[in-house]
């Protein structure tokens, strides 16, 4: 059964070891697990944010492997790669695909009940592939971009308006609107 109280991040990049950070001293969990290809990096990023974190509130923050997160509630997939200099996103699309099946296969394989955060990039179609490939309800899968992307998207997406503005208002969880 999943523990709603511990979140297991997957991916100690600049954003993994951030929001384990964010987390970590947020008071919303009592325990923060870090995984990494890089185990090293794992139990160093986790032993900082311990240490950072020790004047706040309570919460346990280690490095693990996949059978530790058998009971985590949350699971931010926060794995992949950087974008080498000339390659196209479906060149990288590609590789952290392949990247996020392999992570998926590991931990569905100890845990069926977390809920899915994806951050890794691009997040709009990771999301999607972690959906079919985790067998997971869709309301356990999330994907979480930030604005300034959206604001990215809705304009290489609909364009602009004589007067420049973008012809598209809002985008809502995946469906396109026109105002």
């Amino acid at each position: 059964m999943a523990d709603m109280r511990k979140c297991g991040i997957i991916g100690t990049g600049n954003v993994g070891a951030a929001s384990a950070y964010t987390l970590a001293v947020s008071g919303l969990f009592s325990e923060v697990l870090l995984l990494d290809a890089d185990m090293h990096r794992a139990e160093g990023e986790a032993a900082d944010i311990a240490h950072g974190a020790a004047l706040r509130r309570p919460c346990r923050v280690h490095a693990g492997g996949y059978t530790d997160f058998a009971d985590c509630g949350l699971v931010i997939l926060a794995a992949g790669t950087n974008q080498r200099p000339g390659e196209t996103r479906e060149a990288l699309l590609g590789r952290n695909r392949a990247i996020l099946q392999s992570i998926l296969e590991q931990l569905t394989a100890v845990n069926r009940d977390a809920v899915l955060l994806v951050v890794s990039n691009p997040v709009d179609v990771l999301t999607g592939y972690t959906l079919e490939l985790s067998g997971f309800p869709a309301e356990r899968v999330i994907g979480s971009g930030n604005r300034a992307r959206h604001g990215a998207h809705q304009s290489a997406f609909w364009g602009k308006t004589r007067r420049g503005q973008p012809k598209c208002a809002r985008l809502h969880a995946g469906r396109a609107r026109r105002q």
